[in-house]
C-alpha cells in the first residue's frame, strides 16, 4: 500500500512536470524556436520518470526498515544520478542535441527536479527518527 506522504509526493511530481512544460510552452510563446514543444515534453517526462524512480526506491526502502532509511536514501539518490547520466548521453550524443537551448532546457530539468527530490526525501527523514539500540 502506498502511504499518503508518498502519494502526496507523486501528485506533486505530476504537478511539478506540467508547471515545467506549461512553462517552456510561455518561454516557446514569446522566444520561438529556444524551447520546442516536442523536446520540452520528451525531457520533462524522462525527467519526471527518473525522478518517480528515485522516489519508489526511496519510499518502499524507508518503509519496510526505517532504521536503514539513510543508506536507501543514498540508493535512490545514485540511481537518479547514473539515470540522469544515462539520459544526458542519450540527449547530447545520440540524439545530437547541443544547442544552447537545449543544454539550458536539460539543466534548468535538472536542476528542478533534482532539487524536488532531495526536498522530498529532506521533508520525509526530518519527521523520522531513528531509534537508539
Amino acid at each position: 500500500m502506498i502511504s499518503k506522504t508518498a502519494l502526496v509526493n507523486y501528485l506533486l511530481l505530476l504537478l511539478l512536470t506540467a508547471v515545467f512544460i506549461l512553462l517552456f510552452f510561455t518561454v516557446n510563446l514569446f522566444f520561438p524556436g529556444l524551447a520546442p514543444p516536442g523536446e520540452s515534453i520528451t525531457l520533462s517526462s524522462s525527467f519526471a520518470f527518473i525522478s518517480l524512480t528515485a522516489l519508489a526506491i526511496f519510499y518502499s526502502g524507508s518503509a519496510k526498515n526505517p532504521e536503514r532509511s539513510v543508506f536507501v536514501t543514498f540508493i535512490a539518490l545514485g540511481v537518479k544520478m547514473l539515470l540522469s547520466f544515462v539520459l544526458a548521453m542519450l540527449w547530447f550524443l545520440v540524439f545530437k542535441n547541443r544547442g544552447t537551448d537545449s543544454i539550458l532546457m536539460f539543466f534548468v530539468l535538472y536542476l528542478g527536479f533534482t532539487l524536488f527530490v532531495v526536498l522530498s526525501f529532506l521533508r520525509v527523514l526530518k519527521h523520522n527518527t531513528l531509534k537508539e539500540e
